[in-house]
């Protein structure tokens, strides 16, 4: 199983990224893990085909993980998709993407292939021989995280969320775990401390630093702090594939 960061910035974006998006693959299934930036120019960079997208996940709401939505579904229709989409998130996030992609009026384009909207929930499913389970964390409106596990390896990607949220048991031993971390307190985030602390007590093996700051001096700061607790801590490199 491989992961791409399609961007690790927070909500500004600048010179060192988009916000932060995800790509899951594994041999025969691609996964997208929120929607910013520009999808399919990012999964192209990333050496992976936008047209080999199974499925897209939104973790929740906020602007930064779900405005790029209608562009994905846009490209992916002119570049000649024809099999159907499949949309997951809880309710309340798959409203909001509803009414995005129908701003647009993309389900009356002619032609276009079929979009499914799954209410996921706290449920599970399955893209390919990837298995998919999500689990709500503590982020001020609805947001869920997610454990994505395929041939005896496990990733945990635990979205915008405070430090109030429980350990979820599925991502127990998790061989990577992908957390926010931000400096100052912010009620609904997470400090680098705090996701090292999670990583630790997740078991997990590594840790990767996301929704990040712009500056580079701050970025130091955040890894530092993560490593101080969490040594197999690190900032992802964007666009490059990385084997769980």
């Amino acid at each position: 199983m491989k992961i791409a960061f399609l961007g690790n910035s927070g909500s500004i974006q600048g010179l060192e990224g988009s916000n932060t998006a995800l790509a899951v693959c594994e041999e025969g299934s691609l996964i997208v893990v929120d929607a910013s930036g520009s999808p399919a120019e990012a999964l192209t960079r990333s050496g992976l085909d936008p047209l080999d997208i199974d499925l897209v996940l939104l973790t929740h709401a906020h602007v930064d993980h779900i405005y790029a939505l209608p562009s994905l579904i846009h490209n992916l229709y002119l570049m000649g998709r024809k099999r159907g989409l499949d949309i997951a998130a809880n309710s309340a996030t798959l409203e909001i993407a509803r009414s995005l992609v129908n701003a647009f009026a993309l389900p009356l384009k002619k032609g276009i292939f079929p979009i499914a909207f799954i209410d996921l929930g706290e449920g599970s499913l399955d893209a390919g021989p990837i298995h998919v389970q999500s689990f709500a964390v503590n982020h001020g409106i609805p947001t869920n995280g997610f454990t994505f596990t395929c041939m005896g390896r496990k990733l945990t990607y635990m979205a915008d969320c405070n430090a109030s949220t429980p350990i979820p048991a599925c991502s127990i031993g998790s061989d990577a775990l992908v957390h926010e971390a931000c400096l100052g307190f912010k009620a609904d985030h997470s400090s680098p401390s705090e996701a090292a602390e999670c990583a630790s007590a997740m078991k997990a093996g590594k840790l990767f630093l996301v929704h990040l700051p712009q500056d580079r001096q701050q970025r130091a700061k955040i890894l530092d702090e993560a490593k101080a607790a969490f040594p197999e801590s690190t900032i992802p490199e964007i666009m490059e594939q990385i084997e769980i």
